[in-house]
């Protein structure tokens, strides 16, 4: 969830294994920025979606050695048949935060950035982990433990 420590374990384990790391998040800014000043309006924001989502199921086809993180990860796992295939059956990390602690986290993070709503980022950023992520990551928990031999593991970080 927004929030989490996904950037930091991806960038941790990408500079481990001396692979490429991608972050979703880091191509949605960086298209909104080069794009779209004001990208406020809906259909603007789907646009700006579905680039970044195709352009992550671009890279799950390749055949590069990569890490990637970013939320649009489980979005495209329950929108889109042909990337859960591709997800489902690739390592995953799935960060253990509660959603209320990822929230406030990814909130503190965000009323910094351009364009946050600055102490308003504390209360949506955990509601919208509440209501819509921390549901779908669920899903993906359920749909992993339901194949063949699970290689599951806990661990702090």
């Amino acid at each position: 969830m927004p929030g989490s420590g996904k950037t930091t374990q991806g960038e941790m384990l990408a500079k481990k294994y001396k692979v490429k790391w991608y972050s979703l998040d880091s191509w949605w800014w960086r298209l909104k920025q080069k794009h779209f000043k004001d990208a406020d309006h809906k259909a603007i924001r789907k646009k700006l979606g579905e680039k970044v989502k195709s352009e992550a199921i671009k890279k799950l086809i390749s055949n590069e050695r990569f890490i990637m993180e970013g939320i649009d990860l489980v979005e495209m796992y329950h929108e889109n048949p042909s990337a859960k295939k591709l997800i489902i059956n690739e390592p995953m990390i799935i960060m253990g935060l509660s959603a209320i602690r990822s929230g406030i986290r990814a909130g503190m993070r965000n009323k910094n950035r351009e364009g946050g709503e600055s102490w308003k980022e504390l209360y949506w950023m955990s509601i919208l982990n509440i209501k819509a992520y921390e549901p779908q990551v669920k899903n993906i928990r359920k749909d992993v433990m339901k194949l063949p031999k699970p290689d599951i593991r806990e661990f702090q970080l």
